[in-house]
């Protein structure tokens, strides 16, 4: 049965392109034929595989390395990625994608979904104000339904300090390239612009935490576990600028589409609304 899109305004708008990054386990002996009807769906699709994902054990054998130790045997497992497409576009590929899942495997708590946006044009991409964006109550609304919250992959962000008292610098510093120097304590532009762009300034400007009760203090994580990721915000918009929603995925997720088309077009609109909002406001 078709998904239905009728309510969601924002998606039909198509003003937004989206990618998804889907996360799955197949059936062991099944995966030839899975990812060979993934290709007809869309040649376009990227597949690769994902260290967190644990697909179910469904024996053992013997290792043909020695001929005497016994090993685990798993159904296998893969990362999909989904080209960027105008967000009606994007979901009916989804749905097709979803279905096959259904045929050939599933999807267990080691398995993730990501949802990549990017405005359409590039007058739109200009006036995203990421730090309005950052730490929005809808990402951890998204987690909760997903039953996401302790995972890892996708800890809250929260601004520090410092750029709440003065957003405007900061998006500056980062649309022109320079990063902070903690040894000469100045903002300056990196050696190789080229490999270290823009982006990586990120982590310094919003920090990811946890308490850790045993040690009673705050715990820092890598940057790229936000739930949020600014990883690919480039300071011009290319064609793989996206800003990335980490918390979907979970046991079975691939059966709860209407619920993601719910949520992404939330995120749309929080988007639109951030056009509005001048960087002073975050």
């Amino acid at each position: 049965m078709a998904i239905d899109l009728s309510k969601h305004n924002h998606i039909l708008k198509n003003s937004f392109k989206i990618g998804f990054e889907v996360e799955c386990c197949i059936f062991k002996g099944k995966s030839n034929a899975f990812l060979r009807k993934i290709k007809d769906l869309n040649k376009k699709i990227t597949i690769g595989s994902d260290g967190s994902l644990k697909p179910n054990k469904i024996g053992e054998q013997i290792c043909p390395l020695d001929g005497v130790t016994k090993i685990d045997v798993f159904d296998d497992s893969f990362e999909l990625g989904t080209p960027p497409l105008p967000s009606e576009q994007a979901f009916i590929l989804l749905e097709q994608i979803f279905e096959l899942i259904k045929i050939y495997g599933y999807t267990n708590k080691s398995c993730g979904f990501h949802v990549n946006v990017s405005p359409v044009f590039h007058g739109d991409y200009k006036k995203i104000n990421p730090f309005y964006l950052a730490n929005k109550p809808l990402w951890k609304e998204i987690k909760r339904k997903f039953k996401r919250g302790n995972n890892r992959f996708c800890k809250d962000v929260v601004l520090k300090p410092s750029i709440k008292r003065n957003p405007a610098s900061f998006l500056k510093y980062l649309k022109e390239g320079r990063f902070y120097n903690y040894n000469e304590y100045k903002y300056e532009y990196p050696h190789n612009y080229q490999h270290k762009n823009a982006i990586s300034l990120w982590h310094h400007l919003i920090k990811m935490h946890e308490f850790n009760r045993t040690k009673q203090k705050f715990i820092n994580y890598v940057w790229h576990y936000g739930v949020i990721s600014f990883d690919n915000y480039k300071p011009v918009k290319r064609k793989d600028s996206r800003i990335e929603i980490r918390g979907f995925g979970n046991t079975d997720y691939h059966l709860k589409i209407n619920d993601i088309i719910y949520y992404t077009n939330k995120t749309l609109a929080l988007f639109k609304e951030s056009f509005e909002k001048p960087i002073e406001k975050v």
